[in-house]
């Protein structure tokens, strides 16, 4: 799953409530939730550094002005730490990888493993989907 599905899915469940347990889990789960629905997931060992680097920047970059924009401009400090909690799964993996942390091994290959790919239409309108959904639930609780 992209980057932006899965910070939008932390901005909608900060926006949702405030009890920090519910953000904090809720956002941690749903992460997972969401990397067994199938998806498109541009690869890193396909794509050359510069190019899948170029396009997380650009995934999160756009998720946070489409997250902004639809929170009225106005984001709480639950948002913020709900987004990061949403993303810490890859952002592990991502460490993991890169520096080849051996303690991140064992939970790198499950969640690789986890992962549902589909590159065809499917991957990728599932996630349109989700972010329409979820930045539908920012939009009205803000």
């Amino acid at each position: 799953m992209v980057s932006s599905v899965h910070l939008m899915s932390g901005a909608a469940i900060a926006s949702s409530t405030d009890n920090w347990l519910i953000i904090v889990f809720g956002s941690l789960i749903l992460h997972f939730v969401l990397d067994i629905v199938p998806h498109w997931n541009p690869d890193p060992k396909k794509w050359p550094v510069w190019k899948y680097a170029a396009s997380a920047v650009v995934d999160v970059a756009l998720a946070v002005l489409i997250i902004l924009w639809l929170a009225g401009w106005k984001i709480s400090w639950q948002m913020v730490v709900a987004m990061l909690v949403s993303e810490l799964p890859d952002i592990l993996a991502l460490i993991g990888y890169v520096f080849k942390v051996k303690v991140l091994e064992s939970y790198n290959k499950w969640h690789a493993n986890i992962q549902v790919h589909s590159f065809n239409f499917f991957g990728f309108a599932s996630q349109v989907v989700a972010l329409i959904i979820m930045g539908y639930i920012v939009y009205v609780n803000n």
